[in-house]
């Protein structure tokens, strides 16, 4: 019999565009069922689009299986399925605006150092039987991608930063460093945005789900 490990590291390498073409339509609900059928690639646990990449990866969670335990779409919704423990962490108003007001590489200069940490931690806790090392690899190219869209700090960027206040500065990082790794690559100020988003797509798709159950019918949803 062949492991549920060996299945995964083989759907880790089925191309990006057999992905594509089992992926939700764009704007399709998750209390809505899409006109359309979606053939999705058979996994254990039979986990849904929206699931795959939990917890670092995953779209939002579905509000029917925290309410319910149920969801109408079924493997076609576009939200996560499983378990989250914890609210995701999200910046307040002022924090924001503080970002907004920030030049782009200052921006990128707080960011980036997070991003890399929190690639390290969803490369460590991939199972290595589960398709890491392609998994690894995906998860170097978005790194790449980033950084190679990105300067070295200047003098001005690390002025700019000193000028936050001290207690404003912590409170922002603490927040960033609880954030999972989809959300700080979207607060990304990336040059060509379609692209980025494509990158982490390619990369969510190669990330299994945390111990997928037998059946998505015997999650426990915690409430948030």
């Amino acid at each position: 019999m062949v492991g549920t490990g060996t299945y995964m590291a083989l759907w880790a390498q089925i191309p990006l565009a057999d992905w594509e073409s089992a992926a939700p339509p764009q704007g399709a609900a998750s209390s809505e069922p899409v006109s359309r059928a979606v053939v999705m690639p058979s996994r254990p646990g039979h986990c849904n689009y929206g699931t795959w990449g939990h917890p670092e990866l995953c779209n939002r969670p579905c509000v029917h299986m925290q309410k319910t335990s149920q969801c109408p779409s079924g493997q076609r919704c576009e939200h996560c399925h499983l378990p989250h423990v914890a609210p995701v962490a999200k910046m307040d108003k002022l924090q924001r605006t503080l970002i907004q007001q920030l030049s782009r590489d200052a921006v990128i200069a707080l960011l980036l150092p997070q991003i890399r940490q929190r690639a390290a931690a969803v490369c460590w806790a991939a199972d290595p039987h589960a398709g890491l090392m392609f998994t690894a690899s995906a998860v170097e190219d978005l790194i790449h991608l980033l950084e190679d869209d990105a300067v070295a700090p200047t003098v001005e960027v690390e002025e700019e930063l000193a000028e936050i206040p001290q207690r404003q500065l912590r409170g922002l990082n603490r927040v960033l460093a609880r954030m999972p790794l989809c959300a700080l690559v979207r607060q990304f100020p990336f040059s060509d945005p379609p692209r980025l988003e494509r990158m982490l797509e390619r990369v969510r798709l190669q990330l299994p789900p945390t111990a997928p159950p037998p059946g998505l019918e015997d999650v426990v949803v915690i409430r948030l």
